[in-house]
């Protein structure tokens, strides 16, 4: 099912539609609330750090990447013995190395987020209107033209169509750091994720911390279909969470308040630990 998505100004804002009557401007404010991003996260957070390193890149190459060749560089060098305390030198640096490596690992793997559970807020099921916009930041898998990325802690609205299918409409800005490194261009851009009422398999009520305070937020656990790579790799059904972090808990429950309308009961259970017990 494709939807007409109207495209974004370069900052990130919708265009707000001429409203007619003595309360335009009222309305207006109203609008350009509910078309502007949030603003992109901060790095204040040791994941947060090792986020930024697995994203930005200098010459073609990661941070984190940069990182790991020179400390293993600084290792070969220190091992020659032309340093002094040769051994515990070396011993430290391979140490630290290892640190490194294991670390982004177990967050890459993560995407760089913790989300713990309070199961799920005692909130009762009511519909967001199709025009209703609630701006979150959204991690986990997005899409655009058959492309599939992960994205961790990214500006974005969620909103319900009429036909019941609810939508994250992402929006990565072109960033850099320290003016040395850059986002990659290829991810610059609008980026979705578009999930039927049937596709939900599990809802979950919590906080996700990626920055250095933890936000009001739902981990939200769906089916999703993978298009085919080659004739070597068809299409492939895996399960995907998506971890939805909010400003304020009302805009948490607003969320699942639209989501438990049409919910399965078999989505209401705690997503299971390996999704949602993620270790800070």
């Amino acid at each position: 099912m494709k939807h007409v998505t109207p495209t974004p100004n370069p900052n990130g804002r919708a265009e707000i539609p001429a409203y007619l009557g003595a309360n335009r401007r009222a309305a207006a404010r109203a609008a350009r609330t509910q078309t502007e991003f949030l603003p992109d996260p901060s790095f204040r957070s040791l994941r947060a750090i090792y986020f930024a390193l697995d994203r930005f890149q200098m010459g073609g190459l990661p941070l984190g990447r940069i990182v790991t060749l020179l400390l293993l560089a600084l290792t070969a060098i220190w091992a020659t013995g032309i340093l002094p305390a040769r051994w515990p030198g070396t011993a430290l640096l391979v140490s630290a190395a290892t640190a490194h490596i294991t670390y982004a690992i177990i967050q890459r793997r993560r995407d760089f987020v913790a989300f713990e559970s309070d199961h799920l807020t005692e909130v009762a099921p009511a519909s967001l209107a199709p025009g209703d916009k609630i701006a979150v930041y959204i991690t986990g898998l997005l899409s655009v033209e058959d492309k599939y990325r992960r994205f961790t802690f990214t500006p974005a609205f969620y909103r319900t169509f009429a036909t019941g299918e609810h939508a994250l409409l992402g929006l990565v800005r072109k960033r850099s750091l320290w003016n040395l490194a850059a986002w990659p261009e290829d991810e610059i851009g609008m980026w979705y994720a578009f999930i039927l009422p049937d596709q939900i398999q599990q809802i979950e009520s919590g906080e996700v911390s990626f920055t250095s305070e933890a936000m009001p937020g739902l981990a939200l656990a769906y089916s999703l279909t993978l298009p085919a790579k080659n004739r070597f790799r068809g299409e492939k059904s895996v399960t995907e969470t998506l971890y939805l972090a909010a400003e304020t808990r009302h805009d948490a429950d607003r969320i699942l308040a639209d989501l438990l309308c049409d919910a399965s009961a078999a989505a209401l259970p705690t997503i299971p630990s390996t999704a949602s017990s993620l270790a800070k």
